[in-house]
């Protein structure tokens, strides 16, 4: 005798009607394929997360060329993610409603200052490395172009973060995906929150690689769910 650990898509429970035919053939390839965006551009880029703001300029004058494929793919990211959150909460929201839209409007503002930080920061850094600028002048101009940068770095970190919680919470209560990838969802952020608070360049990997590794995870199986007609 088995036990099913999440519902069904087709479950009358629903009220939404299946999603249209274009959303369910791209969902189980864009949603994983955001967060993955994100943990690509972290492995090919010089931030491990626990370099100060002037070490982060010096890592990139060593190494432009890696910093500009960071760049393309952060572009990228900041392209998808807030589509894939919009869509994530499609298979929570029929059992979840409050829970998943509390989850949006924190995630999907969070996730469009993503393009501020890509736009700012970092393409500032490379612009500086590539062009001989002063590295201090760089450093500045990265992490003080204008007091909005500073705003949509605070929506950003908060808004993801406990977004992707609460939408973790709110898979987990709809019994959408499986419990343990509902799970992952909920601790994900969290651990690669944690990458700020460690010194050691090998641990910060390991807790990307961990957080964003589950996060790709979860988003597939909230993918596969759409793709099976939720």
């Amino acid at each position: 005798m088995s036990t099913t650990t999440y519902a069904p898509a087709n479950r009358a429970a629903d009220t939404w009607a299946p999603a249209p035919r274009a959303m369910r053939l791209a969902a189980p390839i864009l949603l994983p394929l955001a967060p993955a965006l994100v943990l690509v551009s972290g492995l090919v880029g010089v931030d491990d997360g626990t370099l100060s703001e002037s070490e982060l300029t010096a890592a990139v004058y060593a190494a432009p060329g890696q910093q500009s494929l960071s760049v393309w793919f952060g572009f990228l990211a900041a392209l998808l993610l807030p589509i894939a959150a919009i869509w994530a909460g499609r298979p929570t929201y029929p059992r979840a409603p409050r829970l998943t839209t509390l989850a949006e409007v924190l995630l999907v503002p969070g996730y469009l200052c993503l393009s501020w930080l890509v736009a700012g920061s970092d393409a500032i850094m490379w612009y500086g490395a590539t062009n001989g600028l002063d590295p201090d002048l760089v450093t500045d101009m990265a992490w003080g172009v204008h007091p909005a940068f500073s705003v949509a770095l605070g929506i950003f970190a908060v808004g993801h973060t406990l977004g992707t919680v609460l939408l973790g919470v709110a898979a987990i209560r709809s019994r959408a995906i499986p419990l343990w990838a509902g799970v992952a969802l909920v601790v994900c952020q969290p651990i690669h929150f944690a990458v700020g608070i460690v010194s050691d360049p090998a641990v910060a990997l390991g807790l990307n690689l961990v957080a964003y590794g589950l996060n790709v995870v979860a988003f597939g199986f909230l993918g596969w769910v759409i793709f099976r007609g939720r």
